[in-house]
């Protein structure tokens, strides 16, 4: 296997499947995060809190995607989850909060509680009089400086929804039936709501491109190896063609290609002997040619040879002359 084929079937593949992650890894990232937040509220008592996820909602006239909602008793929670690393910072009144991965790598991102605002409203329009409250969980990285009530990791989410949920706070089931009246079900809605917000916001050329990308790293690899299977089972003299096409793009060692060039300079003179010889043959030049004196008439025997020879090459080519043996 040469450095070729270990570049094309190995290497770059690699590559390729490396920069798809990277673009893949927003979605895959988030998808976790709420999977996660899903598997704690999937724990909780099914009798006391009902939970939707991947909710879609009207709100003028548009739709809004909300992550979690949880009617528990006489009040619902709407809850945005958010996977970012790193230290966060942030207050409630802030426009931007920050991710910071390290001292070098900083990260600006809407305040996550003003973007869970327009969920509540749509939740408040679907519920009713039901108090709503909207809640920001972070699946990953570190919540700095001073706390927020409701802006929580992971790890605080079952204890507060535990905290805040009265023992006596009597049936929510009138408020579940308005909030499934108000859904928007369906995956069409969904892909059209997504593809808005890739409008507005940029980003829908990732998952295609990481789609392409894959597909590209899985023929390279499977184009690389191909070629392995194929030369075990390559007959003798397509490996002579082999080994003859590498001998011409310079594969033999210094002393072979000398002798190259020499049986070739050996077989070039050979020739134009054999050429000159059927020339000679078949044309005699003029005796006056063969005592020309002076160069006006010098150059018109050359002219004169130089149109014989061409004439004699044409008919070289057509066959109608052919080279006399070589002497061995």
């Amino acid at each position: 296997m040469n450095i070729e084929s270990i570049l094309i079937s190995l290497i770059l593949p690699v590559i390729l499947l490396i920069q798809a992650f990277k673009l893949y890894r927003p979605s895959i990232t988030g998808w976790f995060g709420e999977w996660r937040v899903r598997s704690i509220l999937g724990r909780l008592n099914s009798n006391q809190f009902s939970c939707f996820h991947d909710v879609l909602l009207p709100i003028n006239g548009e739709t809004t995607q909300i992550d979690h909602i949880v009617l528990a008793g006489d009040r619902c929670f709407v809850i945005e989850t958010k996977a970012r690393d790193g230290w966060i910072f942030g207050s409630a009144y802030d426009k931007a909060w920050t991710q910071s991965l390290n001292e070098w790598s900083h990260f600006q991102f809407q305040n996550p509680m003003h973007q869970n605002y327009k969920h509540v409203l749509a939740v408040k329009n679907a519920v009713g009089s039901m108090p709503v409250i909207g809640v920001v969980v972070f699946t990953r990285g570190s919540l700095m400086g001073e706390r927020i009530d409701s802006v929580l990791h992971l790890s605080e989410l079952k204890q507060y929804l535990l905290e805040h949920t009265p023992l006596d706070s009597g049936s929510h089931d009138g408020s579940v039936q308005s909030l499934m009246g108000a859904m928007i079900m369906g995956k069409g809605a969904h892909k059209t709501h997504v593809r808005k917000l890739q409008k507005i916001y940029g980003g829908r050329w990732r998952v295609p491109v990481a789609h392409g990308m894959v597909v590209t790293a899985i023929g390279l690899f499977l184009f690389g190896l191909f070629p392995l299977q194929v030369y075990h089972e390559v007959r003798p003299q397509q490996q002579a063609n082999s080994q003859y096409e590498a001998d011409r793009h310079g594969s033999l060692d210094r002393q072979r290609r000398i002798e190259l060039k020499e049986q070739q300079r050996r077989e070039t003179a050979l020739l134009e002997d054999r050429k000159n010889a059927a020339f000679s043959k078949w044309w005699k030049p003029p005796d006056q040619c063969s005592s020309a004196k002076g160069k006006w008439m010098l150059e018109q025997c050359s002219d004169l040879k130089s149109r014989k020879l061409a004439e004699f090459e044409e008919l070289l080519s057509s066959g109608k002359i052919t080279l006399p043996e070589p002497k061995m």
